[in-house]
């Protein structure tokens, strides 16, 4: 995946996030798929992969980390 398609991901999964939403459709290689998040957690992890590859590929570094919690109401 190239930086442009991990960036798309990544904003869409941040809109997601911040839109309370918790399914989301994406295209891969040749097909729709629609991902439907479990918890906030599992959505957290998503968007830290993103980070994280986008990152490796741009050969930076990390210098941010996001901390998220709830009483769970």
């Amino acid at each position: 995946m190239d930086i442009a398609a991990l960036q798309a991901r990544l904003n869409d999964l941040l809109a997601l996030r911040y839109g309370g939403e918790s399914e989301i459709e994406t295209r891969t290689l040749d097909a729709m798929e629609r991902v439907k998040f479990r918890s906030e957690t599992e959505l957290a992890l998503a968007i830290a992969d993103c980070e994280r590859r986008i990152a490796t590929l741009q050969g930076t570094r990390i210098h941010t980390v996001r901390i998220s919690s709830s009483k769970g109401l």
